[in-house]
């Protein structure tokens, strides 16, 4: 009866280890099966785009399998969201606005131009690219230099400033009427000054214009202005040999 009582305890002392290591197996199978769902559910299946304009995203991406494994990290960039055909015309709209405030630069407006204007190739913090071309380079350079030094007051040169502006395959072409006035002239008619640079420019294109002449002609009106001309004051070859012998 003893050993039969024995035989028995011992037999369920075995099933209760069973049971229990059954049960730890099954904790560790749930806890796990949890902690993968969990991962997976913050796990990353969409990365967010840059907006327009903004730079590429770097991305570390740490890659799992099924399992919860970690196989691998790996480095890659996302590019930013390209505009829609609507988002695009509406920035050509704002660009266009940017595009005249840059380009006018110093002057007052598109209808005075008296000083040189500011040929832009970027707009939109860089989204949009343009091209600019003046109908006549000799008024307009292609670096938006103006030569107006040789005008007189009264005088005007129509100009037309033809412009493209560039977003990936959209493209918007549109001209500008610019009216270059004499260096000096401006809508209020206030203060008339001929700048340093004008004449300079004035002078530069004036003397060099006939090299096989025999002598250089110099401007003599400037900015609606009649001026001449004398040598600056330099000591002359005499002047010098005159303090050498003074020295000695």
């Amino acid at each position: 009866m003893n050993k039969k009582i024995r035989g028995n305890a011992i037999t369920n002392k075995i099933n209760n280890k069973y049971i229990i290591a059954a049960i730890l197996v099954l904790v560790i199978v749930l806890v796990k099966t949890l902690v993968i769902k969990d991962s997976q559910k913050s796990s990353v299946s969409h990365i967010k785009r840059p907006e327009p304009g903004e730079a590429s995203k770097n991305i570390s991406l740490d890659v799992y399998d099924a399992a919860g494994n970690k196989q691998t990290t790996i480095n890659t960039y996302v590019e930013p969201r390209k505009m829609s055909e609507e988002e695009t015309q509406q920035c050509f709209d704002e660009a266009y606005d940017e595009l005249l405030r840059i380009m006018l630069k110093n002057n007052a407006s598109a209808d005075y131009i008296t000083q040189d204007i500011c040929m832009t190739d970027k707009l939109a913090e860089g989204l949009i690219s343009v091209s600019m071309y003046p109908s006549d380079y000799s008024v307009i350079d292609y670096d938006g230099t103006v030569h107006n030094e040789m005008l007189s007051e009264g005088d005007v040169k129509e100009v037309s400033l033809t412009y493209v502006m560039q977003y990936e395959e959209y493209e918007r072409h549109g001209v500008i009427e610019l009216n270059v006035r004499a260096a000096g002239e401006y809508d209020d008619e206030s203060q008339k000054v001929i700048a340093q640079n004008t004449i300079q420019k004035a002078v530069d294109n004036t003397v060099n214009k006939n090299i096989d002449e025999k002598e250089a002609a110099l401007p003599s009106n400037i900015g609606q202005k009649d001026i001449y001309y004398r040598y600056t004051k330099e000591k002359t070859g005499f002047a010098l040999r005159h303090r050498n012998r003074m020295q000695q």
